[in-house]
């Protein structure tokens, strides 16, 4: 087996790199604990600054706008306006054992969420209304966010 090989969908040449990449690691999660639990309980939050009032997300343990440390968690609302999206069928190997999927940018609440988009890509559009949810995909246990639009 060489390094070059041909892509089944497109025919075209690819690069095969043989080399086995595992990556698993570990993080302090630090201000941004409350964030992640709140993942494995099916909320989004995100974070207010008390000293300016900028929201962010994802969140961080600080303010990027003014600097302040002065910040607080907030639930994200369930309903956002689809702003993009784009079909990804050339996977990272982490994925590769997936079917093609969506993935979209979302604002809600004046920031903008990256996640799963569950539909037929035929049937989305810019501007679309979506519920946003947390879901665990079979196989993975780490959540992720997921849109879905609202008919």
């Amino acid at each position: 087996m060489g390094i070059i090989e041909f892509d089944e969908k497109t025919g075209k040449p690819i690069l095969i790199d043989p080399r086995i990449f595992r990556v698993q690691f570990r993080s302090s999660l630090g201000k941004l604990e409350k964030y992640y639990r709140a993942l494995e309980e099916g909320r989004i939050l995100g974070t207010l600054c008390r000293e300016c009032g900028y929201k962010q997300y994802p969140p961080r343990s600080y303010c990027p706008r003014c600097r302040s440390k002065d910040i607080e968690f907030y639930e994200l609302p369930s309903v956002g306006r689809l702003l993009t999206f784009t079909e990804v069928n050339v996977k990272p190997q982490t994925h590769s054992q997936y079917p093609d999927y969506i993935v979209g940018v979302v604002e809600v609440d004046g920031v903008k969420v990256v996640g799963h988009v569950k539909a037929r890509f035929e049937d989305l559009k810019p501007d679309q209304t979506v519920e946003i949810s947390v879901e665990k995909r079979e196989g993975d246990e780490f959540p992720r966010i997921v849109f879905k639009p609202i008919k």
